[in-house]
């Protein structure tokens, strides 16, 4: 608060709006359940170890519910820091090999690119 005087009113404004981060999957077999970023009760930011816990402890448990095949599924994410560090990468890289479409990842997708969506990956057996 900057001014000259003695302040006769004070209107507080909150400067930061409530944020909530959820990662949701989809494929031909149905929707992987919601995630949502948290720690506590409180939301927290995606960093590349809570991302990769997503993978190990989400993700993977999702599919199989699904009975998705995971050598048939393309795994697609944009190009956030979170999800192309190195870590991650080689997380994704175990379990999905060459079918990471991702900046830096095995196929690479120019961020914000219009061009490319699941359906143009699909297999047809996923």
């Amino acid at each position: 608060m900057w001014g000259y005087g003695r302040p006769h009113a004070i209107a507080m404004e909150q400067t930061q709006t409530p944020s909530i981060t959820v990662w949701c999957g989809v494929c031909r077999r149905g929707i992987l359940d919601p995630f949502s970023f948290e720690k506590g009760g409180r939301h927290v930011s995606v960093t590349a170890s809570r991302y990769s816990g997503l993978v190990l402890d989400h993700v993977l448990p999702e599919l199989q519910r699904l009975q998705v095949p995971i050598d048939k599924i393309w795994f697609q994410q944009d190009g956030a820091t979170a999800h192309t560090a190195r870590m991650v990468l080689s997380l994704l890289e175990v379990f999905f090999h060459v079918k990471v479409i991702s900046r830096e990842g095995g196929v690479s997708w120019p961020p914000r690119s219009p061009d490319i969506a699941v359906c143009d990956i699909s297999s047809g057996d996923t």
